[in-house]
Formats: structure tokens, C-alpha cells, sequence
């Protein structure tokens, strides 16, 4: 009996006296779902879970933050869970210090974060965004083909291409533009704190890129120190917002 403790002894493994410091790493390279998971794992990893230091960089995807849900003509369909969201900004939005948004091929999902995001840095005082000083926005554009073919089977699809509605040769890209655009300048105006912010594939209209850092150059023409403008217009376009941030290190643009 005893020597089959020893041996028990032997093989045991101590992962729930990891360092704190390892441990952090570790969850850093997590997603939020697989965190969660991990925090029950013992109180050790538990206690890691709601540190401060593994918060600062949010990265956005297109399951972050949903819940499956039917929908009746598509079926089910991954939508943003806005009690999820909430509470988790509540919990540690102030520890956010970068915000990265993948491309998402759901646009829904998209405008509710984002609007979701402004109200929480809104109704608070002070903003509990105030030190978010990072945003990284890719959008997901893609071909209006392929837009116009979405929710609909390959019956219907060749039914619109028969009757003229669509041809096979559309190679039209949609950006963004619009309702995803207004929620995207009002959450870059309630980040009060921003010192770098790249902005890639929004393919706007030369008229709606003209406003497109309004809300920007109001609260950080001081402070910013890093612009990445990539592919943010459909045309060459020159964004004269640049001359304002009298600070900038930093500058990336291409058309």
C-alpha cells in the first residue's frame, strides 16, 4: 500500500502551484471561452482568471461574446449574447489596454459590439474606457457576389442570375460604410485615451472617408503617436485629418 503511494507521489504533477507570473503567460495565449474553462480547474487557476494582466489585449472574433440561435430562415446562427457581454466589460473593461477586432463575416455582430462598447464607456463616469489607449480594426469585406448570395440555396441563386438581378462577373467589394461606420466613429470617440490606431480594408466612399477621424482628432490629436490608415477608401484619397496629430511617431497609409 505504501509503495503504491510513493509511486502515486512520483507521478503527480504540480500545475496548481504554477507561478502566478507562468500562469498569466499561459492564459494570455487563451481564448476567452477556453479561460473560463480553464479558471475551474483548481482556485489557483481560478485566482489567475481574474488578473488584471491577462485582460490587456481583447481580441475580437466572430464567436466572441455568442450564443447559437435560430433564426428562421437561416437556421441557427451565432448571435452576440449582450448580458454576456456586458457583464464581462464590467468585469474587466477597465483592464483593457488594446482592442483587436478580427474580420467578421457577421456585420450584426459587429455594430452591436461596438455599440454595446460605446454605451459601457457612455453611462459610466469617469469612462471605464479611459485607458484603452490600442484599437486595431480589420474589416471583413468580401465580394458583392458573394453578399448577395448569402441566406439564399443554389435554386434561388440561379433563379437571380437567370432574371438579371445578379451576374456571375460582379466583382464589386462592399466595405464598410453606413450604420457599421457611424458605430465605428462613435466607439473611436469615446476612446479618450488612444495613442495607436490602425484601420484596414474599410473601402469607403470618398465622401464618407472624408469624416472618417472627425471623432479621433477631437479627444487624441495630442496624444496619438501611432496611424495606420490601409485600403480605408475605395479611390486615392488624401486624408488631411493626419496634419492634425502633432505628435505622431508613426504613419502607415496605403491605398
Amino acid at each position: 500500500m505504501n509503495n503504491s503511494i510513493d509511486r502515486y507521489k512520483q507521478r503527480r504533477t504540480y500545475w496548481n502551484y504554477m507561478p502566478i507570473d507562468i500562469l498569466e503567460e499561459i492564459f494570455k495565449l487563451l481564448s476567452i471561452k477556453e479561460r473560463h474553462l480553464a479558471s475551474q480547474v483548481c482556485p489557483h487557476w481560478f485566482e489567475c482568471f481574474y488578473s488584471p494582466t491577462i485582460w490587456t489585449t481583447l481580441i475580437i472574433t466572430d464567436k466572441s461574446f455568442t450564443k447559437r440561435k435560430f433564426n428562421y430562415y437561416l437556421g441557427y446562427q451565432r448571435m452576440i449574447d449582450s448580458f454576456k457581454t456586458q457583464t464581462f466589460l464590467w468585469k474587466f473593461g477597465t483592464n483593457i489596454r488594446r482592442l483587436i477586432i478580427k474580420p467578421m463575416s457577421n456585420f450584426f455582430n459587429l455594430y452591436e459590439f461596438m455599440k454595446i462598447l460605446s454605451q459601457f464607456a457612455e453611462h459610466y463616469e469617469p469612462n471605464r474606457l479611459r485607458h484603452l489607449n490600442s484599437l486595431d480594426f480589420t474589416f471583413g469585406c468580401r465580394s458583392l457576389n458573394l453578399s448577395i448570395n448569402d441566406g439564399f440555396n443554389d435554386r434561388q441563386h440561379h433563379r437571380r442570375l437567370s432574371t438579371g438581378e445578379i451576374r456571375n462577373d460582379d466583382n464589386e467589394v462592399i466595405g464598410t460604410g453606413g450604420k457599421l461606420l457611424e458605430a465605428l466613429k462613435e466607439l473611436m470617440y469615446y476612446l479618450i485615451g488612444l495613442k495607436h490606431l490602425a484601420l484596414r480594408d474599410l473601402l469607403l466612399n470618398p465622401d464618407e472617408a472624408r469624416y472618417l477621424l472627425d471623432n479621433v482628432a477631437i479627444n487624441c490629436y495630442e496624444q496619438l503617436r501611432t496611424l495606420t490608415l490601409i485600403n480605408c477608401c475605395k479611390n486615392q484619397y488624401a486624408f488631411l485629418h493626419v496634419g492634425i496629430f502633432i505628435n505622431l511617431d508613426t504613419l502607415v497609409i496605403s491605398c
